[in-house]
């Protein structure tokens, strides 16, 4: 319900949608990373949906209200249940603005690391 939700209200948004992924491949050097690559097709792990965490695949547009589900930087605000208005949607930044409390106002730049970014109109 939640994910219907999120769809019509972005549809309600001008402009373009940019979609993001999650990082979708085992880090590091593991003895049984194969094993756990056979066991758990990457295909299945992303299909998967819990309450509380993130889609594998999330779309965005300048605009869209979010909410940091963890802890990035406390010293400049970013903490879990932080709100930021977006105002911008990179390659490899999203910036945005706090909205609400000690922070509010300011513009934080939050990095991520995606396999894949598509734009949609």
């Amino acid at each position: 319900m939640v994910s219907e939700i999120n769809a019509y209200m972005l549809d309600k948004l001008k402009g373009r949608a940019t979609t993001y992924n999650s990082s979708d491949s085992l880090e590091g050097d593991t003895a049984n990373k194969s094993n756990l690559e056979e066991e758990y097709p990457t295909e299945f792990l992303n299909s998967l949906s819990f309450n509380g965490v993130p889609e594998h695949e999330i779309q965005l547009k300048v605009s869209t209200p979010v909410i940091l589900l963890r802890i990035l930087n406390p010293s400049i605000g970013l903490c879990n249940g932080t709100r930021i208005m977006i105002t911008h949607l990179g390659e490899n930044v999203i910036r945005g603005d706090i909205i609400g409390g000690s922070y509010d106002k300011t513009t934080v730049a939050i990095p991520r690391i995606v396999l894949n970014v598509t734009q949609h109109r």
